[in-house]
């Protein structure tokens, strides 16, 4: 056997050993002391789907347009599951947040019982909203399948689609002709095949379709 095939076996398996440490105690994107399992995941699962489903019902009403994106999207577009994702990302059309800003300021407190929602105290300020954002979480998880409960801060982060931060990149797509979708079996939105494929490029780079440890 030839010292370059000897290498190759030698690089590879060491690829193999790097691949194995880092799976076997996946830890979720945004609650690192919690490994990811079988329990875990499925508490997360249904928090995601609840959460998701409040806050797409609170939206429709209120008529704002928006599309799921950035780890959510991709997870959708490679029909894939990212086990370690923990969170739901929702951006809104710029153009209604004149809506959503209304409906705060008729927010007496952080919660909003009607649609089971609890918001941090930037639901007060939409100036700041207008910056970062709002993170948005249940005031309780309804446990109805009676799964294991863990510790954990899973919370929606809902940003306009245009804002002054570097944290979250425009998205310059066209809401007016957003599709339909079913995700962690709520009915909402995604961008066009072309505004998707548009955002997550300019997210992830060209070869978002190839799974990693990050997304």
């Amino acid at each position: 056997m030839s010292n370059r095939c000897i290498a190759f076996l030698l690089i590879s398996a060491l690829l193999l050993i790097i691949i194995y440490i880092l799976c076997k105690d996946r830890r979720y994107q945004h609650n690192f002391k919690v490994k990811v399992n079988k329990q875990s995941y499925e508490y997360v699962t249904q928090y995601r789907h609840q959460l998701l489903s409040n806050i797409a019902k609170l939206l429709d009403n209120l008529d704002i347009k928006y599309v799921i994106s950035h780890g959510n999207l991709i997870e959708y577009v490679r029909g894939k599951p990212i086990y370690h994702d923990d969170d739901i990302d929702l951006r809104f059309d710029i153009n209604d947040f004149w809506k959503w800003e209304r409906y705060c300021k008729n927010l007496n407190n952080l919660l909003d019982y009607k649609y089971n929602l609890k918001y941090d105290h930037r639901i007060f300020d939409t100036k700041k909203q207008l910056y970062n954002g709002i993170q948005v979480k249940l005031i309780e998880f309804i446990n109805t399948n009676n799964i294991k409960e863990f510790n954990m801060d899973i919370h929606c982060d809902l940003v306009a689609s245009n804002v002054g931060s570097k944290i979250w990149k425009d998205y310059n797509i066209d809401y007016s002709n957003i599709r339909k979708i079913k995700y962690l079996g709520v009915n909402t939105y995604a961008p066009s095949h072309h505004d998707y494929d548009y955002v997550l490029k300019k997210e992830y780079g060209k070869k978002y379709m190839i799974p990693n440890y990050i997304a």
